[in-house]
This record gives structure tokens, C-alpha cells and sequence, in this order.
């Protein structure tokens, strides 16, 4: 008797997480970003790449992408917020005891 078949799930090539991880290192890092300006010019560079990885589905696909690989929205701002607490120091509360 043959073994049984497993059936298993893998990622389609155009699935979010297989499309993030196939995005070039140079706009896989929120790194340098300062203002939400510059996340939507790297938002537009994520859209260029999808639309040559991907034809057709490129603005379908971008908000997932992006989340996949950490550079949301939320990720950009959840970063500068951090940055942002850093530079000026975490605050200090005293204790009530």
C-alpha cells in the first residue's frame, strides 16, 4: 500500500507574504523614513515593483504586501512614535508609595 498523500498548503506565488518576501532590500526597511511623505514615496516604489512582479494586481495587492513585510502604515507610525520617545527620553513618573 502507497503512503497517503499530505495535503499541504503552500503560498501561491501572488500571496502577500511570498510577494513581501520577494521584495528588493532596498525597500524592505522603514529605515530613514521621517515623515508619512516619505512612507507614500516608498509605498508608490513598492506599487512600481508589484506592477512588474505582479501585472494587474499591483494596487489590489500593495496594502497587504506592505503589511506583510512590516511596512504598514501603523508599522511606519508605530516606528516614528518610538523614535520619536526616544530622543526625548522615556518619561519618568514617581512611584505613589
Amino acid at each position: 500500500m502507497g503512503r497517503p498523500k499530505r495535503h499541504t498548503r503552500t503560498r501561491s506565488a501572488s500571496s502577500p507574504e511570498a510577494l513581501a518576501a520577494l521584495l528588493p532590500n532596498e525597500i524592505k526597511s522603514l529605515e530613514g523614513l521621517c515623515t508619512p511623505s516619505d512612507h507614500l514615496a516608498l509605498r508608490v516604489h513598492v506599487v512600481d515593483w508589484l506592477s512588474y512582479a505582479v501585472p494587474g494586481q499591483d494596487q489590489v495587492l500593495v496594502s497587504t504586501v506592505m503589511g506583510a513585510a512590516g511596512l504598514s502604515a501603523a508599522d511606519f507610525y508605530r516606528q516614528a512614535l518610538g523614535a520619536g520617545q526616544k530622543q526625548a527620553g522615556a518619561p519618568h513618573y514617581e512611584s505613589e508609595t
